[in-house]
């Protein structure tokens, strides 16, 4: 299959990561991955004067719980671990799906700035589900002694870097995914992120002189993704998100 960007050790393909990934080699990576969470919503998008604010994405949906899970275990036949974000819908097809092959655990990212408490949203979701998984022997290198499965970071709200931000609604923080990538996947190793997005876990890698390949069905993601990728530097390593 041709590649839609590949340089350096990095590589995009443009597709349904269900085609995609049955024409890749089969090598001993990690997976990396931040599919839709299959959100029920039927109200669409908008932002109202009096302050509520309702999300659905065109890509989201109950559908996606089904895709989700097929690509995430696909992606991992072969893997020596995993990390993926999750809905709370997905979380126990994944493990059981999974545990046969990995030792699996869960983990959550709280937010240091989530949705504000605006009238008609009840509670506003300040944390996202995430499970990980290992095979024996799998690399793995964070030496914080404080290190858990609770990871504490911000988003790109109110701002914050603002220099990292791309037009995609759910792009993750680059700090939170440099400290997954950089624990995870060696020197020499290389991630796959089947639900790549905006590129973040392919700008992690890049930046940690990790090799990636990404999987995206939106073309205009893979351009979004392509070109962070020829901006990013591959030099000093951004500040780690804090594990609590």
């Amino acid at each position: 299959m041709k590649s839609y960007y590949s340089r350096a050790g990095i590589t995009i393909y443009h597709g349904d990561c269900r085609e995609v990934l049955p024409s890749l080699p089969k090598s001993p990576r990690v997976v990396i991955a931040d599919p839709p969470y299959a959100i029920r919503n039927s109200f669409g998008s908008q932002m109202r004067l009096d302050g509520s604010r309702r999300l659905e994405f065109s890509w989201d949906g109950p559908l996606a719980r089904d895709v989700a899970i097929h690509g995430i275990v696909a992606a991992c036949e072969n893997a020596r671990s995993f990390f993926t974000f999750c809905g709370a819908s997905q979380v126990s097809f994944i493990e059981l799906a999974l545990e046969g092959s990995f030792t699996v655990k869960p983990a959550v990212w709280i937010k240091a700035c989530p949705p504000p408490a605006m009238r008609g949203n009840w509670w506003p979701s300040g944390f996202e589900y995430a499970l990980y998984g290992y095979t024996p022997g799998a690399w793995f290198r964070d030496e914080n002694t404080s290190r858990r499965n609770v990871f504490y970071s911000d988003t790109y709200r109110h701002g914050i870097r603002a220099h990292e931000k791309v037009d995609h609604p759910t792009q993750k923080w680059l700090p939170l995914i440099l400290q997954i990538v950089g624990a995870m996947v060696p020197p020499e190793g290389e991630c796959l992120d089947p639900f790549m997005g905006s590129g973040t876990t392919l700008v992690a890698a890049k930046n940690l002189g990790r090799r990636a390949i990404g999987i995206e069905i939106e073309e205009r993601y893979c351009e979004i993704a392509a070109k962070r990728l020829s901006q990013a530097a591959t030099a000093a390593r951004p500040r780690k998100a804090k594990a609590a």
